[in-house]
Parts: C-alpha cells; structure tokens; sequence
C-alpha cells in the first residue's frame, strides 16, 4: 500500500466514554481498516483513559490538558498526523460518529474525485444530514431543505464546503490550507472545510455511511461561540482573500448580533453569554475564556 493511501482517524472525545467505546468498536469493525487510530482526549476526567488502556491497547491516545473544544481536538490531531507520520489522508471524528462497516472504503473509492470527502448521516430521528450553504456576507451556513444534490440521482455532488466531524481529509489539503483554527472552540470544522475549499476540490457522496449524535453543548456555550464564531470566521475569509467590503459586513455582523442577543433575552436563552460573544466578537478577543474551557 502506499501512502498517499495510508489512513488516520482522529477520534476528538471529552468526557464520553460510553460513546467513545461505541465510536471505536465501529472503526475497528471497517471493511478497510484504518492504517491508525489516535484519540484525542480533551481533558477529560471521566474515566476514559482507563478504559482506553483496558480496551483498546491498538489505539494511540493523546491527552490534553485542558478542553479545547472539538476544533482545538481535530488540530491537536491533525498536527500529529501531518508532523510526525506519513499518512496520506486523515479521517477527523467526534465520539458522536459511528461509522458503518462500509464507511471508510466508500469514501476512500472517490479519492480520484475529491480532497475531502463526506457521507451522509444518519440522525437520531431516522433522516439523514441535511445539506447547508455558506452565506459568505454574513459567515454563516444557511441550511437548505432536504437532499437537493441526490434529487436526480447523483453518486456524488461537488461541495462548498465539509465539517470535519466524519470527514476524510487528504494530506495536501493540510499543506495548502494549514491546521484548523483551535479558537473556534466548537464549530471550526465546518469553516475550515469551507476555506479548504478554495484549495482543494470538497465531496459529499450519496451514501449513508454513519449514525451522528449531533453536538449537546448546552445553551450558554452554543449563545456564546454562534454570535463569536461570526467574527472569527469572517476574519479567516478576508485572510483567504474574498473580496469582501469590510464596512458592510460588520455592520451586518453587529446588527445581527445584537438582534441575537435581544431575542436570547426575551426568551430566556442565556443573554449573558450571548451578550458575552459579541462583546468578544467586536473586539476580536477569540481565545476561549475560563468558563468556557471549563464547560
């Protein structure tokens, strides 16, 4: 085998054991194996570790020392990946991703395809991951209704972007758009997939290859990093170079964030922490504050 085929998965977990366990019994159940498996502890003290040890001797696991969110997780794992191995792809995951047995060779059947490449998923409800556009002005995914790409029948469809939470990444994609942004706390995948995409060529096969637990990160920290995460994003674009008029879009940014955070008062949907991010958003304070470290 050579390595532009070789295969790391990445697994990000915190504090999920139970689900970590499922999410590895399933790589390890893939009709093409991946050639590593590195999981990447963020912090956790429930146990994990332990029954990593007991159960899992095969895996490689990197503890870190403080929750850097899933983003931070994929970075911290990806940069192993890219620095220290040879691998030619990376397939980056939470322990909410249960791959079926067929997921891996599915995707890696369309490397000649693309540079990144998703499956659809299935969700707790029986439907399957909805697809999502990126509203460049604004820095946010605008959800479409339905399998709009697969309506005709379509094996794959070319993407604007790919979450990196089940997604199988190719090595020059990294070398061409660098590491995840570890700021993002939560919800930098999906942005780093969308600025990989002015490098690279992004997929999404017609193919229900995994069950997905989609993200419970409690009211306060998803107020916080959804009007937060704006500004940051918008950041990275301009860096990308989109030719983008920054006095307009940071009026919208200011105007729609603050309308969040007026409708999280009045419904009660934590107003501090929405109040919080847009407060960090304008003043472009991205590190992760205390108590968002410690959610």
């Amino acid at each position: 085998m050579t390595v532009s085929n070789t295969v790391c998965a990445v697994v990000a977990t915190r504090n999920q054991k139970d689900r970590l366990r499922v999410c590895l019994r399933a790589l390890l159940r893939q009709t093409r194996l991946p050639d590593c498996i590195l999981v990447v502890d963020n912090g956790g003290t429930d146990g994990s570790a332990e029954m990593l040890a007991a159960e899992f001797p095969q895996v490689e696991v990197m503890t870190l020392p403080l929750n850097s969110g899933e983003t931070g997780a994929f970075r911290a794992g990806m940069q192993w990946m890219h620095c220290r191995h040879d691998f030619g792809w990376v397939w980056t995951m939470t322990d909410r991703f249960e791959p079926n047995p067929d997921c891996l060779q599915t995707m890696l059947s369309w490397q000649h395809a693309g540079d990144l490449i998703e499956v659809r998923k299935e969700l707790p409800s029986g439907r399957s991951s909805g697809e999502a556009v990126w509203d460049v002005g604004s820095a946010k995914l605008v959800p479409i209704p339905g399998e709009i790409s697969f309506a005709n029948g379509r094996k794959f469809a070319p993407a604007q972007y790919c979450d990196l939470d089940g997604a199988l990444t190719r090595r020059l994609v990294i070398e061409k758009a660098g590491l995840p942004d570890a700021r993002f706390f939560h919800g930098g995948g999906a942005a780093y997939g969308f600025i990989a995409s002015l490098h690279a060529s992004v997929i999404r096969v017609n193919h229900l290859g995994a069950k997905y637990i989609p993200t419970d990160i409690g009211v306060a920290v998803a107020q916080y990093l959804m009007i937060r995460n704006r500004f940051l994003t918008w950041d990275h674009l301009v860096k990308a170079g989109l030719k983008l008029d920054r006095t307009t879009v940071a009026a919208r940014n200011i105007v729609e964030g603050f309308a969040e955070v007026v409708d999280a008062a009045r419904s009660g949907r934590a107003p501090a922490a929405a109040l919080e991010g847009l407060r960090d958003g304008l003043y472009r304070r991205f590190d992760p504050p205390i108590w968002l470290i410690q959610a």
